[in-house]
């Protein structure tokens, strides 16, 4: 019996060298690459998927909120072509533009697309009197000076000229102008000149 016990000792106790020999670990996961990198922060050196969709996106193509690829397409745009709220890129489209061309609502770049105001001390006046301060500038002729005063731009006309009835001095003088009709000496103002009268009186008659 004393030999049967030792053998059966001896049994049991390699059945418990082997239980934890051969069974215990499972096998270790793939760690291996996939086709796509989905993760929520695709930064690495090198991008490894074919299409980048996490948070932050640094591949050929971006679709995440912050692009630095050839094509951007999230709210700020670092890239070639801009198409979000801000731009930076060398075509501007955004609300602010400070490209080479301007097209938004505040102009910044070398070519402004607004325009400059024309105002009777800037422009207007220098034109009046080249061609009416012979009349109009101290003489009252007609009962204005427009050509000296920008205070007679306003004023009723007092003359009979019928094209004029219920005009301004100011509207008068360049219908008047460019009728042909003013100045009496028979010289006709240049069409530059006219632009200008033309673009005054659009403007408001500006001081």
């Amino acid at each position: 019996m004393r030999i049967s016990s030792k053998i059966g000792s001896i049994i049991m106790t390699l059945i418990i060298t082997l239980a934890f020999a051969c069974g215990g670990s499972e096998a270790a996961p793939d760690m291996g690459n996939t086709t796509a990198d989905e993760g929520s922060n695709d930064a690495g050196t090198t991008d490894e998927g074919v299409a980048d969709e996490g948070t932050a996106d640094e591949g050929a193509t971006d679709e995440g909120a912050t692009d630095e690829g050839a094509a951007d397409e999230g709210a700020a745009d670092e890239g070639t072509d801009d198409e979000g709220a801000t731009d930076e890129g060398v075509a501007d489209e955004g609300a602010a533009d400070e490209g080479a061309t301007d097209e938004g609502a505040a102009d910044e770049g070398a070519t402004d697309e607004g325009t400059a105001t024309v105002g009777y001390e800037s422009h207007a006046k220098a034109v009046l009197e080249t061609y009416c301060s012979g009349c109009h500038s101290g003489a009252g002729f007609g009962g204005h000076n427009i050509a000296s005063s920008y205070d007679d731009t306003s004023k009723p006309v007092a003359g009979s000229y019928t094209a004029c009835a219920d005009m301004t001095v100011g509207e008068c003088s360049v219908l008047r102008a460019a009728d042909g009709s003013m100045p009496t000496s028979g010289v006709s103002v240049p069409e530059a000149d006219m632009q200008i009268l033309h673009d005054w009186q659009a403007g408001g008659f500006q001081p």
